[in-house]
C-alpha cells in the first residue's frame, strides 16, 4: 500500500523565469523582462527565449511565455502592456506561422499580469479537499483554507 507522499499530487508552482543578455530583442524592448523575469504558473508557461513578433495591428510584440499551443504571451514595448495574441499556422498547407486577429490585453502592466499569475497558481487546487486529513473538522478545514488563500509567491 503507498504511503502519503506517494499519493501526493504535484500541483503547478509559480516561478519566474529570468532571462539573460543579449537576447536578439533591439532598442532596449527587452530591458523589462530582463530584469524581472517571465511568470510561469497554471495559466501562462513562459518560454525558454524571448521573440520578437511583428503585429500588423500593434507593432512589435517581445513574447515570453504561451497559454496554448498557438496563443502567445507579450509584452508591448510602446504600451507595456501584456497582451495576448494568436500565431500560428491555422490554414491548411501553411507553411509560414502568422499572427491572427488583434493582440488582447490581459494585464496592464508585466508586474500587474504576474501578480495574477502568481494569484491564480496560488490558489490551485482551488478550495481542494484533497490535502484534508480524514477527521478534519469545519473549523480546521476553513483554517486551512484561510492559510492556503494568504499563501505569498
Amino acid at each position: 500500500m503507498p504511503d502519503a507522499a506517494d499519493t501526493r499530487v504535484d500541483w503547478p508552482r509559480f516561478k519566474l523565469v529570468t532571462y539573460s543578455a543579449p537576447t536578439g530583442i533591439p532598442h532596449g524592448w527587452d530591458a523589462e523582462l530582463l530584469a524581472k523575469g517571465a511568470p510561469d504558473g497554471l495559466v501562462c508557461e513562459a518560454q525558454d527565449t524571448l521573440t520578437l513578433l511583428q503585429d500588423p495591428g500593434s507593432g512589435p510584440l517581445v513574447c515570453f511565455g504561451t497559454a496554448g499551443r498557438s496563443e502567445h504571451l507579450c509584452l508591448d514595448p510602446r504600451t507595456k502592456h501584456a497582451v495576448h495574441i494568436l500565431y500560428g499556422d491555422f490554414r491548411p498547407h501553411q507553411i509560414q506561422p502568422e499572427v491572427v486577429g488583434p493582440a488582447h490585453l490581459v494585464g496592464s502592466s508585466l508586474d500587474q499580469f504576474t501578480a495574477m499569475v502568481c494569484a491564480a497558481t496560488g490558489r490551485f487546487p482551488f478550495d481542494s479537499d484533497l490535502t484534508a486529513e480524514a477527521h478534519e473538522d469545519e473549523e480546521a478545514r476553513d483554517e486551512r483554507r484561510f492559510n492556503e488563500w494568504a499563501q505569498r509567491c
